[in-house]
């Protein structure tokens, strides 16, 4: 990460020189983004965003500026401030719904499902990540899809619904496995409190693990939807 911020600044500190606006903008976008995830470099990526996003408003980039809308919501919500997040999110979201970018939008409402269960507003995330799971299953963007099954097992988790988040959370790991994804363990490590392993060595988890393991990308995208029956 500290390679590809050196090239970022370099190439923001071009862009400053040019006096262009939507190249210095979007450089402040770029240099924020392998700074957002670390809490020593995170300061600096919100800094960055703020600049980036008050730029692009400036000018009237609306693309741009959802964009940045969302980089600084992410990195806020990584810094914990979810009440800021959130409200940027909503915003950003009903920005993007009245464009052509779906997988913006499929993003924004992933990041805004975080953020609710971050504040404890655990219900309030079902809504945005069944949005996004549609609109990931209806490109066919498994990456997306298994970040999705994993946000959907910790709202399972949260409800003390144990098998329904062991199946999610086991159908997510196996379509990683299988398609080259790495996000299936994303969710453990934000620490959103969902499947744990301790819970693949319960036994009687045992059959919800099978269960979960042997869905199809289809199956487990179609049970995933199924809230009526989220009991079960």
């Amino acid at each position: 990460m500290e390679t590809a911020a050196g090239f970022y600044d370099a190439a923001l500190e071009l862009a400053r020189a040019t006096n262009d606006p939507a190249d210095i903008a979007n450089a402040l976008y770029n240099a924020s983004f392998p700074r957002s995830f670390a809490a020593d470099t995170r300061p600096r990526a919100i800094s960055l965003l703020e600049e980036s996003l008050a730029m692009y408003r400036s000018f009237g980039d609306r693309a741009g500026t959802a964009r940045a809308m969302w980089g600084l919501a992410n990195a806020l919500y990584f810094a914990g401030e979810y009440n800021r997040s959130r409200d940027l999110l909503i915003e950003d979201v009903a920005m993007l719904r009245g464009s052509e970018d779906r997988f913006s939008l499929g993003w924004a409402l992933h990041t805004l499902g975080l953020t609710y269960n971050g504040l404890g507003e655990h219900e309030r995330a079902r809504q945005p990540w069944l949005e996004a799971l549609r609109i990931f299953a209806d490109s066919k963007d498994v990456s997306g899809i298994v970040l999705l099954l994993d946000d959907l097992a910790v709202l399972a988790a949260r409800e003390e619904n144990r098998p329904r988040a062991i199946r999610l959370h086991a159908a997510a790991q196996q379509i990683a496995g299988a398609g080259g994804v790495n996000l299936a363990t994303f969710v453990d490590r934000m620490e959103m409190r969902g499947p744990t392993e301790a819970w693949y060595r319960e036994p009687t988890l045992a059959p919800a693990i099978e269960e979960g393991r042997a869905m199809s990308l289809e199956q487990a995208v179609s049970y995933a939807q199924e809230t009526e029956g989220a009991a079960s």
